[in-house]
């Protein structure tokens, strides 16, 4: 099985490393966290010390110890265990750091969180999870999409629960962000179904929101486990190339990511983290 791995800090380079990638040394497992964007400080500089960055770390190490342990009696059923123990650490991160639901404001002073993506493959088959906009895709040997995990924060499920004067108003709006973190982030309704978005904070709920499953891989199959800032990549066919072929795939990603950095930082400029692996028998 081959495996590659990339990393790149946002082509600004105004805020500290926020996403964390691991692979297990012991068998092919994979994990990618994204630390949720802060608040500015007063004088309008961005956190030196991001928690959400140290939280994402946190996780992954968490989740790969932990998924190492169960790889041979692994099951679909495993995957929640494995989320909920990353979960949990998250949660004594956060408290450690006096963040809980009593103290935070939801604003300047909020709970660290992050989103993530995990694979594992045992002998033919992708066990993998999604939450909130990090996600997995497979791709057959001539580069065709086989898979998608879901989007985050279904059309649907925004329609039914969001009201018109939140989506109305702009996304960077004060009101409107800590109205979605206090109700809509990891939030249920009395009947315990999801009505948001759920991101890694050490809440329970959030386990409610993990998309999960399994899948048989055929050989030549590529796993790609990565963070949004990968997003608009995986959809370009050149890109998707690289993987397909795994000729000289560390130096075609590096050249083909600054290039469009450079043509369109906004875009393609964003904090990224990206494992690749190849399945073969």
């Amino acid at each position: 099985m081959q495996v590659f791995s990339h990393f790149e800090l946002p082509s600004k380079k105004l805020r500290p490393q926020e996403d964390y990638l691991l692979v297990s040394n012991k068998y092919p497992i994979f994990i990618v966290a994204d630390g949720v964007t802060l608040e500015l400080n007063s004088d309008g500089t961005y956190p030196k010390f991001s928690g959400a960055g140290l939280l994402s770390k946190l996780f992954c190490e968490t989740v790969i110890e932990e998924a190492e342990k169960a790889y041979k009696n692994l099951s679909a059923a495993t995957l929640v265990e494995l989320f909920s123990r990353g979960n949990a650490a998250a949660r004594r991160f956060n408290e450690s750091q006096n963040r809980t639901k009593k103290t935070i404001n939801y604003w300047d002073f909020d709970l660290f969180a992050a989103t993530t993506a995990f694979a594992l493959i045992k002998n033919d088959t992708l066990y993998w999870w999604a939450l909130c906009d990090s996600g997995i895709r497979v791709f057959d040997n001539k580069g065709n999409r086989k898979f998608t995990s879901p989007p985050a924060w279904p059309k649907e499920r925004r329609d039914a629960h969001l009201p018109s004067e939140i989506r109305s108003l702009s996304l960077n709006a004060p009101e409107r962000k800590k109205t979605i973190r206090r109700v809509y982030r990891n939030g249920l309704n009395e009947k315990g179904e999801c009505i948001g978005y759920g991101v890694v904070t050490g809440e329970e709920a959030a386990v409610k929101y993990l998309e999960i499953g399994a899948m048989a891989l055929t050989p030549g199959d590529t796993v790609v486990t990565y963070t949004d800032g990968f997003d608009h990549y995986l959809s370009l066919s050149e890109f998707i190339e690289a993987f397909v072929s795994w000729s000289d795939i560390e130096k075609n990603v590096e050249e083909f990511s600054l290039r469009k950095t450079q043509e369109d930082p906004e875009t393609f400029g964003h904090e990224r983290s990206l494992i690749a692996a190849q399945f073969s028998e």
